[in-house]
């Protein structure tokens, strides 16, 4: 009977709050008026806090999923797992030259830097370079015709592709300037432990470390438009150079119609040689049709002057140009030396 009258009771309320009919006011006793009180203010808490979850619904938007959030924290602070590194090929090269030409070719590499990056290349051997000053250049190649034995490998398969190793200059050249005759170079780098060079010849070898090329750079022979072009051979060069040192630590190099000057200027002493165009000494690989004149660093000419005083060099002039100077024989290469721009008094 009681659970009946709840009943009634709590439809009458419903009712009364939606304007469907009017509220009566049953008698009843104490305890029924608690029990209607505690029910009326129920439904009233209910209602009120189902209004302020729609409310608050409506401003926020859905409740975010918990365990979604703590996953996508997870994927956020989680780093993936890194990319794995493929292992460097295993590299071995072994050349065999007599010790004179290796001595030349890495003379000529040593008059513009001590260490250098050696390039291995299926035509032979590169190696392109600049001075800590960055005021001469070379490139330069030791060809395959120069060389007895010339192979490189990777992974022990015959390589195909150019690869790197850091040479310390200096170094070997000490070694080879004690040997005549044959030598063997072997060559480990790349994925080893210990990058090493051995020198080997007869019952003698000596090992060596190579050094690393990170942050050695590999500069490239800009492209100039010289005006003029000559031909002098190597040891006449070398022999003015000389000359020229003994007055000044500078050298003006002038081409014109009709010859090649080189000329020093010290405080008191002063030295001049003239190479007349048309004659055995000098030969004008262009036309020349006015004068041209560049300073020169003497010092940087006489280092290179030196390696290549054996050959026939062409000399790339102009005014205020990079002297270039190209060469051919056992090895074949550039150097470019900046010039020294003159101030006008």
């Amino acid at each position: 009977m009681y659970e009946e009258y709840q009943t009634v009771v709590k439809r009458s309320i419903v009712e009364s709050r939606a304007g469907l009919v009017e509220p009566t006011e049953p008698a009843r006793d104490e305890a029924e008026e608690t029990v209607l009180h505690e029910e009326d203010d129920k439904v009233d808490l209910e209602a009120a806090d189902a209004e302020e979850e729609s409310v608050l619904a409506a401003e926020t938007g859905p409740e975010p999923d918990t365990e979604q959030i703590e996953e996508d924290d997870e994927a956020v602070e989680t780093p993936g797992e890194p990319e794995p590194v493929a292992p460097k090929a295993v590299m071995t090269a072994d050349i065999v030259a007599d010790a004179k030409v290796l001595r030349t070719f890495l003379e000529q590499v040593e008059a513009v830097t001590d260490e250098a990056k050696v390039r291995l290349e299926p035509d032979g051997i590169h190696v392109t370079a600049v001075d800590p000053a960055h005021v001469q250049l070379v490139e330069i190649t030791l060809p395959l015709d120069s060389l007895e034995q010339y192979r490189v490998f990777e992974d022990g398969r015959r390589a195909v592709s150019p690869c790197d190793l850091g040479l310390d200059v200096e170094k070997l050249l000490g070694v080879l300037r004690k040997l005549k005759g044959k030598v063997s170079l072997a060559f480990r780098f790349g994925g080893v432990p210990n990058e090493r060079l051995e020198v080997t010849q007869g019952g003698s070898s000596r090992e060596m470390g190579l050094v690393d090329t990170a942050g050695m750079t590999d500069p490239r022979i800009p492209i100039l438009n010289f005006p003029a072009k000559v031909a002098l051979d190597g040891k006449s060069f070398l022999d003015v150079l000389k000359d020229a040192g003994e007055v000044s630590d500078h050298l003006a190099v002038t081409v014109t119609p009709t010859a090649l000057r080189f000329e020093a200027e010290g405080d008191v002493d002063r030295y001049r040689h003239e190479f007349p165009a048309g004659t055995d000494a000098v030969e004008y690989v262009t036309t020349v049709t006015e004068d041209y004149r560049s300073l020169f660093p003497l010092d940087y000419l006489v280092n290179i002057a030196k390696t290549v005083r054996q050959s026939r060099l062409v000399l790339w002039l102009g005014t205020d140009f990079p002297l270039r100077i190209d060469w051919d024989g056992e090895t074949r290469g550039t150097f470019l030396t900046a010039p020294r721009i003159e101030q006008p008094d």
